[in-house]
């Protein structure tokens, strides 16, 4: 699945893998007339909590790391982190803020890369076992583990 954020329309996309559902409900939530989203922690240190997080500071991290790494209007970037997660909401907000194309990975320890994006964020286990694709990605940031 690809979303293209610079002609982004949420009725064109119906059936969907469950992972793809996670995306398009972020991507309403993000849309919805609130100041705030919901956000999960993972749980690797303790009991996982909910919290709000205010749009405006998302979008900011999210400009600051477009900027910096050069992302422009309509550069591809590959979705491998699950959405539930902060991880994989500022991937969707980073292309929301730059007008981003996404290609949607349903997250796993190997994801798929299949094209040249210009942008991705995986985990150490990702990367590690995406050696020998590592080279399709422009701009990796890592994190978690």
């Amino acid at each position: 699945m690809q979303i293209d954020f610079k002609n982004f329309d949420i009725k064109n996309i119906l059936k969907r893998k469950e992972f793809e559902k996670k995306v398009i409900q972020f991507s309403k939530d993000w849309f919805y007339h609130s100041e705030t989203v919901s956000i999960q922690t993972s749980g690797s240190t303790g009991i996982p909590k909910v919290f709000e997080i205010e749009k405006k500071r998302m979008l900011n991290s999210a400009k600051m790391t477009c900027d910096f790494l050069g992302l422009k209007e309509g550069d591809t970037a590959l979705l491998c982190l699950p959405v539930q997660y902060i991880s994989g909401k500022m991937m969707l907000v980073r292309a929301i803020e730059r007008k981003l194309k996404v290609i949607i990975s349903v997250p796993s320890s190997a994801p798929e890369i299949s094209e040249n994006v210009e942008f991705c964020a995986m985990t150490p286990l990702q990367v590690q076992n995406s050696l020998d694709k590592i080279h399709l990605i422009k701009n990796l940031i890592i994190g978690g583990a």
